[in-house]
């Protein structure tokens, strides 16, 4: 039998901050989200509306949450992404809140931490509503390059 003398520690509640823009006037706003803590830690809060999201980790919560924001808010952030993809191992080691940029990834050209956070946010941000697969990130990022370098 394994044994292990690994303990999580426990999760205190957390605030993470977002930038949300309304669809119908394009207006964007700085909100903090409620990340819960032990006990409810797979649930994140949106501040002022009835909007909560679950999941059994923090990447599935935070879709669950865009899905029940949907049509009000965009959650402009990694987590929502279409350059944003989440590996198992990055995913287990970091309980949903890290993945990889293909923005920012070196394979494709580019320098940078490819290495995100599911909250961070930059210029290349591109709204997905359910999470791309490999050959739609890459070639989002194709057409990205070519319009951004004229190749």
């Amino acid at each position: 039998m394994l044994e292990s003398s690994y303990e999580r520690a426990p999760r205190r509640e957390a605030h993470a901050g977002v930038r949300a823009r309304a669809p119908a006037s394009g207006a964007v706003e700085r909100v903090w989200l409620r990340l819960g803590a032990d006990g409810e830690d797979r649930l994140i809060e949106y501040p002022g509306e009835p909007a909560a999201g679950k999941g059994y980790d923090r990447y599935e919560a935070l879709r669950s949450l865009q899905s029940a924001l949907a049509g009000r808010r965009v959650l402009e952030c990694c987590g929502n992404c279409c350059f944003f993809q989440l590996t198992g191992m990055s995913r287990d080691m970091s309980d949903g809140e890290s993945g990889y940029c293909l923005v920012n990834y070196p394979r494709y050209g580019r320098s940078g931490d490819d290495v995100v956070a599911i909250f961070d946010y930059c210029d290349g941000f591109v709204h997905c509503e359910a999470p791309a697969s490999d050959q739609v990130r890459i070639r989002l990022w194709k057409e990205r390059a070519r319009d951004t370098h004229g190749h």
